[in-house]
Parts: C-alpha cells; structure tokens; sequence
C-alpha cells in the first residue's frame, strides 16, 4: 500500500479483516531439554541469533528477556503460600538471557553446537539451574510487572 491507500488502513488497529482460518501445528509429545546463554549486549545478542539461525539448529523454542528485565526479576518478590515461599530466588545477570528448548532427540546436535557459538559470539552458557527456571517460568512474565 501507499500514499492515499494507506488512509485506508492507517491506525485501524487491526480491524480491518476477519480471521476466518488458524492452522496450529503441534509438536507431539516429548522430553525437552532447556539451555540458557547470556551476553551483555545488544549486538553480542543480534550476533548470537544470528549463529544460531545460520546453523540452523532443530530448536524447538527461543524466549528471552534484556538486561532490565533479568534485573527486576532478580529483584521480585518470590511467590509465597501462607506466608512462605513456594519457590527458590534464583538469581540472573543483569544480561540479555537466550532460553532455549530442543528435543532430546535433538539434544546432541544442539548441545555440540552451542561452545562454539558461545565462544564466536562471546556468549556465556548459564547454568542448567538458570536454564530450567527460565523456561518454567516462560508463561509468568506478568509477575514482575
């Protein structure tokens, strides 16, 4: 679109069609196995996507979060039940974390890659402790806002 055309749908805010079909692909049932890295900033991070994309690794999921938000995270409140805590504080560099998840099918492959990515991108690989807590907790990033 251009020009007077974009009149047509300029801050429509998405009601401009209707979504009259969704094909959802899922992943039959398998162990996962998580893996986290972090740089420091936002190019090492745009460096390691990009690795990671050119080598084109069978990773099933990649979720993040930027420095700022490792940050209030680290400094949140734990969840508690009666008074007590019902989770452990694990805490994360102030960093740009990558949070990966693979099949363990796929674990060889992946998990061979990734110190040599590491190193090329001047990543750090987090600890399997950081690794699972991030991907447990992938759905509860409202909790720190």
């Amino acid at each position: 679109l251009r020009d007077a055309d974009l009149d047509l749908v300029a801050d429509a805010e998405g009601i401009t069609g209707m979504i009259s079909q969704v094909t959802l692909r899922v992943m039959r049932l398998t162990g996962i196995q998580t893996l986290a890295l972090a740089v420091y900033d936002a190019y090492a991070f745009q460096l390691l996507l990009q690795a990671l994309i050119d080598r084109r690794l069978p990773i099933w999921s990649m979720s993040f979060i930027n420095p700022k938000m490792a940050e209030m995270k680290n400094e949140a409140p734990l969840r508690e039940h009666h008074g007590h805590p019902v989770e452990q504080r694990i805490i994360l560099p102030k960093a740009y974390i990558l949070t990966l998840a693979f099949r363990d099918a796929d674990a060889t492959a992946v998990q061979s890659a990734i110190p040599g990515i590491a190193a090329a991108t001047g990543a750090e690989i987090l600890s399997d402790e950081i690794a699972r807590h991030e991907w447990d907790g992938r759905f509860k990033l409202m909790t720190i806002k």
